[in-house]
């Protein structure tokens, strides 16, 4: 797994984008910026330790307002890291902070699609489809409140 590139980049009104290195960066927000997302000597092994390793060691961290491409072949690790940075697993060793806060299970703060999109066998076709708005905090309270109305459609 290679981490491609870790951009700034400033998008003006006419479409254009310019990219920017840190010191220009914090110069046109007036402050340092901060590390949005930090993944701090992570390991992970499916099937546990002793199994298939799938990330080892991997510190990075992507800046507010940066963006990054991560790119290797099949196998390498980059699903793994999404699911890591979205907290859809944990890793056994090392840290992940997202915004600030230690991702300890899903974020409700990002969303990921799979390559290869599958339901959840144990959830019904309707909770297949409804489970982003009970993810999402802005929509979970409002599924609730109305999920009856959206069965009987």
């Amino acid at each position: 797994m290679t981490l491609l590139w870790n951009e700034t980049a400033l998008s003006g009104r006419d479409g254009t984008v310019q990219k920017l290195s840190h010191r220009q960066a914090e110069a046109v927000v007036g402050q340092p910026r901060t590390d949005f997302v930090t993944i701090d000597d992570v390991t992970l092994s499916y099937g546990g330790h002793g199994g298939v390793t799938a990330v080892e060691n991997l510190t990075m961290s992507v800046r507010e307002g940066e963006f990054a491409a991560v790119v290797g072949p099949s196998g390498c690790g980059k699903s793994t890291l999404m699911k890591l940075t979205t907290g859809l697993v944990v890793p056994q060793v090392g840290r992940i902070t997202v915004d600030g806060r230690h991702v300890k299970g899903p974020l409700n703060i990002v969303g990921m699609a799979f390559q290869n999109p599958s339901l959840l066998p144990w959830r019904t076709t309707l909770d297949n489809i409804m489970l982003p708005l009970e993810i999402v905090s802005p929509h979970a309270e409002r599924l609730r409140k109305n999920k009856a109305e959206y069965v009987d459609r």
